[in-house]
Order: structure tokens, then sequence, then C-alpha cells
């Protein structure tokens, strides 16, 4: 399959311009989108990282949008309805993107600085090279990858542990801050200074994640290097 990783500046998308003025991140998920009396509709799910306080900020503005029609909101996640004109629309990019011969090999990631990166594949290379045309001729835009390959993983939905918030906002951090990284880019202590919170309290929460979600990770890969 072709494999190509792109990352792009729009100004003007809803989700990434919030993520900008909030500084948080988010993994989004397109879940589908049709058509309906001359009008374009996107359903999509954004898990939001960040800290309890700029969440709150960008789910109180996400409410305000006119242009989203439904918007449930569950915790960390967002759904949401988005409705366009076809004047709003950058049609060269929507006919690329959402062609049914393209599949979204991972969720999206938006960067609190607005970037948006998409992972895509393909059987057939002229539709991936027409979405990294169509990209670069209407953003500011970057192809970082470009491959024919069998190596690859597709992201599958599954069922997450429940984790308490606390436990949520440890994890995100110790991801963000780069603690998982080799070599640690922080320390515990540095993420409880951050956090506002005892050592003891911070490490307890992570610890906590750490053991509901360490088991599943590893039965998923038990299943998938077989």
């Amino acid at each position: 399959m072709w494999i190509a990783k792109i990352k792009l500046l729009d100004k003007n998308c809803i989700f990434a311009a919030k993520n900008k003025r909030y500084k948080i991140q988010s993994y989004e998920h397109i879940l589908t989108h049709y058509k309906k009396g001359g009008s374009y509709y996107f359903m999509s799910a954004h898990v939001l990282i960040g800290s309890i306080e700029k969440k709150k900020k960008y789910i109180k503005e996400l409410k305000k949008d006119k242009r989203i029609e439904q918007l449930d909101i569950h915790g960390d996640l967002t759904i949401e309805l988005v409705k366009k004109s076809k004047s709003e629309l950058d049609l060269e990019v929507y006919d690329s993107f959402y062609n049914p011969e393209i599949i979204f090999v991972k969720p999206a990631f938006v960067d609190e600085d607005g970037w948006e990166y998409y992972e895509i594949g393909s059987w057939n290379r002229k539709a991936i090279e027409k979405i990294v045309g169509a990209v670069k001729k209407n953003y500011e835009s970057k192809l970082l990858k470009f491959i024919n390959t069998q190596n690859y993983d597709l992201y599958l939905p599954k069922i997450l542990p429940d984790l308490s918030i606390k436990q949520k906002e440890a994890i995100s951090l110790a991801i963000k801050e780069g603690y998982y990284e080799f070599p640690k880019k922080t320390e515990l202590k540095k993420l409880a200074e951050i956090s506002k919170i005892s050592f003891s309290t911070f490490r307890e929460h992570l610890k906590k994640a750490e053991n509901k979600l360490i088991p599943l990770m590893h039965k998923e890969y038990m299943i998938t290097s077989k």
C-alpha cells in the first residue's frame, strides 16, 4: 500500500485555530461526511490534550461557533457535526481527501501551534498524489513521508480503560513533556511542579494510569505481532 504523511496549516480550520489559541493538542477521528440540500456535512471526534482550564476555554468557544450544527461533549472527547456551503470548501482538497480509495491510517493529530498531521493510505498511488498536490496548492504544507510498503500500522478503534481526570492529566503531561522518550526530557519532580501538586500525589496518579494502560498495550502488541 502507498502511505503518505502530510502536515498542513489551514488557518480557516475550526479546530486547529482553537488549538493554537488555547495551546492544546488533539487527535481527530474523521467519522463520516455527506451532502444534503446543497450543503456539506462533516462529522468528527476530537480527543483533547491539555490542562483542564485550557480545555474548558476551548469547549466554551466551540459551543459558540455557528458552523457547528451539533456538538456532544464527553469529558475530553468532543463529537461535532460541521455544516459548510460549497463556497466555504476547498473543493479540490475535499474531492481528493474524501475519495473512497483513500483510508486514514491513523487519527489526525492537531498540534498546539495549529499544524495538522495526516497519515493516509491507498493502493492507488495517483489517489495519494492528488491529495499531495491539492494540499500543496491550497495550504502551507510539507510532505513528510511517501512510501510503498506492506509494513505499516493501521489504527483500529478499541475500548480504552477508564482513567480518572487526574490520571488522564498525568499521563498526557508525561507524554507531552517527553517523560517516555529516550533519553528522558523531564523528570517526575518537574512534572509535579507543572501540575502544582506534590511529587507523591503526581507519581500515584501516573502509576495508576500506567497500570491500566500497559496491560492493554501488551495485549495489543501480542495480537499484532503474531
